[in-house]
């Protein structure tokens, strides 16, 4: 197999919650990927902001670029509630989650395609990220060496696993259950269900993500 056949449907689901100043630079970042054989899902998760009109300037270029794209709103049931639900209205072979402040970097995708056709037993793929401010100025980096991780340096907590980078099979994802809303670390807890049933996931040594650094990240409430 050569990478003009290995152009599998990869699912990026954006679940928006009043980041009405950062989800057009969150779903531009989507939009501008290399690979250009994606699906996208925009659920907002009753937001309080003006996050539904930014989405809406922006559906006829996502319309254009994707080759599935969805939106819907509603009244709040929380992040993995949120995540489950585009899980579940997905078609992709490949789950990508991405923050409505964080911004993927254009060659995110293709990168993690081209680690799962030279490894295809992980189950996941990971790597490292660049910080950014609130006006997309990057503070940080945070790009480590490749690694394999499984069950037990995870559930030890010996690893490097960026949520915000993800990108995992949707098949194994649907069949752990996805992502468990009853825990306050749902990356650690899926983490441990993927590699107890699947073996292992890679991180990779590439930066594929700005992750947004603001007083309002979920990750510091």
């Amino acid at each position: 197999m050569n990478n003009l056949e290995f152009e599998p449907l990869v699912t990026i689901a954006i679940p928006s919650y009043n980041h009405s100043k950062y989800i057009q630079d969150s779903i531009k970042s989507a939009i501008q990927q290399t690979y250009k054989n994606i699906e996208l899902i925009i659920i907002d998760d009753g937001s309080k902001d003006n996050s539904i009109t930014k989405i809406q300037e922006l559906i006829t270029q996502c319309q254009d670029r994707f080759v599935r794209f969805e939106f819907r709103y509603r009244e709040n049931k929380g992040l993995c509630n949120t995540l489950n639900e585009a899980l579940e209205w997905s078609n992709g072979d490949y789950f990508c989650t991405l923050a409505s402040d964080d911004m993927m970097l254009p060659e995110k995708t293709k990168l993690q395609l081209d680690a799962f056709l030279a490894d295809s037993s992980a189950v996941s793929i990971c790597g490292g990220f660049y910080s950014i401010d609130e006006n997309n100025k990057i503070i940080q980096s945070n790009i480590n060496a490749y690694r394999e991780y499984t069950f037990y340096p995870i559930f030890m907590h010996r690893f490097n696993l960026p949520a915000s980078s993800q990108m995992t099979k949707s098949h194994a994802l649907k069949e752990v259950g996805g992502f468990n809303p009853n825990t306050t670390v749902e990356d650690w807890d899926l983490w441990l269900k993927l590699t107890k049933k699947y073996g292992k996931i890679i991180y990779i040594p590439y930066g594929l993500i700005h992750y947004r650094s603001h007083e309002d990240n979920l990750s510091k409430k």
